[in-house]
């Protein structure tokens, strides 16, 4: 098994980020209809949009 971390793309601070958005998807559920910022970077390659 190998512990190479390699860079991909994604949040900035994938934690932090992904907590983050998680709590907004869980507000979002519970509270159907009413909208809810995401508030993250994303990292994109270079010829790709974050669609």
């Amino acid at each position: 098994m190998s512990n190479t971390l390699t860079e991909i793309p994604g949040f900035s601070d994938p934690v932090h980020d992904a907590q983050q958005t998680f709590r907004a998807l869980l507000c979002a559920d519970a509270q159907p209809g009413k909208p809810e910022k995401i508030h993250v970077q994303i990292k994109v390659p270079q010829g790709l949009t974050p669609a």
